[in-house]
């Protein structure tokens, strides 16, 4: 009795949080991937890159490239998941043939038979995946020659670590630079002074650091412990389309996270869904939900913490606006989530600056206080089954 009431009680809290386990798995599990080509069955590699696809042959092409040109001396492989289902589509005709145009023996494709939508062939892609590390590279995206060489050296270096990502530089589908914000070089001075404070030397991602922001772009450039992903439960498909920043979120509680300091990735904005304006208010209004959970997990001032909230969430919709969609009523969209005001660009830096570089960074070592112990200790208790276990 005990047992089942402890159960009921965990199901309603997972529904409540986002960093409660949830399994990401569990809705497409009965959708099979079929084998399309797999040159070597027997092949037990250490690094599975996986690329997930969706009618862009032209672009797959190029990401395929660039995952093949690894300068690692370790064994990988190169795992193509197309989620395309039209049998009789010109473009999936066309994404065969990008496919079979390569000879190289570690690349395998499989085809979902239903487009299980975007994280879910993520989480496919952790499924089929035989290699212990992997790195999911979309296909509109591109890797370094030295990725993985780079992320490895810092994972053999201490066994514990279970995710390391690395930085990457931003640009359109003809490789012209997006122009930088005001905001986004503030951030990228305050992160290079931290980096020369650091020495340019990979280092931890606590829990507290990913507050403000999640660092990556999506999957691109992390390298991470396909046995840690699966016990997290893969991405959430009910936090779509901030599933990426929630997994995080869970894997930084969980386990032990490295940011490497170097450029060794490509985010190519494409057509993406994340510029469509009902996508964004859903990503707005799940990223505050998101940071209200972490809010009593930080040793810090949870005023401030949610205040700064806030403002993220104004500047996040100003710049959608500005960026992707002039038409977009910011005032209505803040209004429904009860963000009125709308301070100037100097408020939101300076708290940011409090916040992402300062305060935090010191506060986030301390240790947390009786109720936040009880709180983290019960988000880990809904993560603790047999077949669960870092």
């Amino acid at each position: 009795m005990r047992q089942t009431s402890k159960n009921a009680k965990r199901r309603m809290t997972a529904n409540t949080s986002p960093l409660h386990y949830s399994n990401g798995f569990e809705k497409n599990k009965a959708v099979p991937s079929l084998v399309i080509r797999d040159s070597n069955q027997s092949s037990s590699p250490m690094v599975s890159i996986m690329i997930p696809t969706f009618r862009r042959p032209d672009l797959l092409k190029q990401a395929v490239e660039s995952a093949l040109a690894q300068t690692t001396s370790v064994s990988y492989e190169v795992v193509i998941v197309d989620n395309d289902n039209d049998n009789d589509g010109y473009l999936l005709r066309e994404v065969d043939k990008v496919v079979a145009s390569f000879s190289a023996p570690n690349l395998r494709h499989f085809r979902n038979q239903t487009n299980i939508g975007l994280y879910g062939n993520w989480n496919r892609c952790i499924e089929l995946a035989r290699g212990r590390w992997l790195t999911i590279l979309n296909d509109d995206d591109l890797l370094d020659p030295s990725f993985l060489e780079e992320s490895l050296k810092v994972i053999t270096c201490n066994p514990s670590i279970k995710w390391v990502g690395c930085s990457a530089r931003v640009c359109d589908i003809q490789g012209i630079t997006i122009p930088e914000t005001l905001v986004t070089k503030c951030k990228k001075f305050f992160k290079g002074l931290a980096n020369f404070v650091r020495r340019g030397r990979p280092h931890k991602i606590r829990f507290a650091e990913l507050f403000p922001s999640y660092p990556h772009h999506g999957s691109l450039g992390i390298l991470f412990d396909r046995n840690a992903a699966m016990v997290v439960g893969g991405y959430p498909l009910e936090f779509y389309p901030v599933a990426d920043y929630v997994f995080g979120a869970r894997f930084a509680l969980l386990s032990d996270l490295r940011y490497l300091p170097k450029v060794l990735a490509t985010y190519r904005i494409a057509v993406n869904v994340s510029t469509k304006p009902d996508v964004c208010v859903l990503g707005l209004q799940l990223e505050l939900k998101l940071r209200e959970s972490m809010v009593p997990l930080i040793p810090f001032n949870a005023f401030i913490l949610r205040y700064y909230s806030k403002l993220i969430a104004i500047r996040t919709a100003s710049v959608f606006k500005s960026r992707w969609y002039s038409a977009l009523n910011v005032d209505d969209i803040l209004a429904k989530e009860g963000l009125t005001n709308r301070p100037v660009l100097a408020i939101y830096l300076t708290v940011g600056a409090l916040v992402r570089f300062g305060i935090l960074h010191i506060f986030s070592g301390l240790p947390a206080c009786r109720t936040s112990k009880s709180m983290i200790a019960d988000i880990k208790d809904s993560y603790q089954r047999p077949d669960r276990n870092f």
